[in-house]
């Protein structure tokens, strides 16, 4: 307790900022939202009409903007290492485990797991915490 309080006196001298292993680790479980800057997919001018023939021909400047974008999964291997296996136990390498490549069977074999992915989105949402709800 008297190193934590030495320590957070001295953040404190420094305009610095004090934490606990406590909330470091619940910061942890907060994800890091990048916000993405817009990227437009057209920007030049609409033509109505012929200019060249007609004096009522006009053109408007356009900027067009997609609102989704292609989501590809984060680059993994298929198969990684167990965490539970025993202290003594060791895991097969994957050439013995998979020698043509074909990754059948993985989930049998023992010291490796399936790799599984998952994604969510999140709108906007005046009513929900936050702002925003998945």
């Amino acid at each position: 307790a008297q190193n934590e309080q030495i320590f957070e006196s001295l953040a404190k001298a420094c305009n610095g900022v004090y934490g606990t292993m406590a909330q470091a680790i619940d910061e942890l479980s907060i994800p890091r939202i990048k916000p993405v800057r817009p990227v437009h997919s057209y920007k030049g001018f609409l033509t109505l009409g012929n200019p060249e023939e007609y004096d009522s021909a006009m053109a408007v400047n356009v900027e067009r903007y997609p609102r989704i974008s292609v989501a590809r999964p984060p680059t993994a291997s298929q198969f990684v290492v167990r965490s539970d296996m025993a202290p003594g136990e060791s895991s097969m390498p994957l050439s013995s485990v998979f020698p043509n490549g074909s990754g059948e069977g993985a989930q049998n074999q023992d010291g490796l797991a399936a790799v599984k992915n998952a994604r969510t989105y999140q709108i906007t949402d005046d009513e929900a915490p936050g702002g925003k709800r998945d």
